[in-house]
């Protein structure tokens, strides 16, 4: 969020080229954050997810075919994938949309857009984590995936730059429950068999690979038929996410459902 903040500003005042060089700046930041962390302070058998009393008992290489092995985990990642194929491509589009009609500055328009996202992300994951502890990570899921539908809707059918304001607020609703239950979820299914992190792995593959497709598919559409089909197309392939989340839910009930 204040990275959003500054490079809207320094865009705004300095130009585009101001943005990429903050972005250097605060990569070389994040390094130097993450070579200060002492190694002696991580434990890794917890870390993977292994029970205390496992903790030197499955110590096997881990690969993806464990992974295929748990249906809960596959069907999950499914889910990932199709909610990242319908979201991913919904903030670029949106405010290629709007700049590319001179409707508005494209440093602060875009950083806005990632602004508010952000702002009502950090509320979201907050809430997330406390209805996990109660309800199970299975609901905090479920609302993520209807979200999205509701957020390409808006965006396809109110053409006007005012409405990054519920589509980026919807965008936070989705990521920021989503960002808490994703590892939850893998950690619940996978808890006990020191593959833990291994199945983040997998999720963030999903996530990435999704990521990768949606903007193919959203900018084929918005380039042949428009950015208000687009963006319902990219709804749609959303509704497919939550319809199979709802597949999901029911073969894997237990599974889904169990608190953090």
């Amino acid at each position: 969020m204040v990275s959003a903040i500054l490079a809207g500003a320094f865009g705004y005042v300095f130009g585009l080229i101001a943005v990429f060089v903050l972005m250097i700046i605060l990569a070389i930041a994040s390094i130097v954050s993450v070579y200060m962390i002492e190694p002696s302070e991580i434990d890794h058998d917890v870390a993977r997810g292994l029970e205390p009393s496992a903790k030197h008992q499955n110590r096997e290489p881990s690969g993806i075919g464990m992974l295929l092995k748990s249906r809960a985990l596959v069907l999950f990642g499914i889910t990932i994938f199709l909610f990242h194929f319908g979201n991913a491509a919904m903030l670029p589009l949106l405010s290629q949309s709007v700049v590319s009609r001179g409707l508005a500055d494209p440093s602060a328009y875009t950083s806005a857009t990632i602004i508010i996202a952000q702002g009502t992300m950090i509320p979201m994951a907050l809430l997330a984590a406390w209805v996990a502890q109660r309800r199970g990570f299975g609901i905090v899921v479920m609302v993520a995936l209807i979200a999205l539908p509701i957020r390409g809707l808006i965006a396809g059918y109110w053409d006007n730059p005012w409405a990054l304001i519920p589509v980026q607020m919807l965008d936070g609703v989705g990521a920021g429950l989503l960002g808490v239950a994703t590892p939850g979820m893998v950690a619940r299914i996978l808890r006990g068999t020191g593959h833990v992190n291994l199945g983040i792995g997998g999720m963030m593959t999903m996530h990435n690979v999704g990521s990768a497709l949606s903007p193919a598919l959203g900018g084929y559409v918005a380039a042949h038929y428009g950015y208000a089909n687009a963006f319902l197309v990219l709804a749609a392939v959303a509704t497919v996410a939550l319809l199979f989340w709802a597949v999901g839910s029911r073969m894997e009930g237990r599974a889904y459902a169990a608190t953090a």
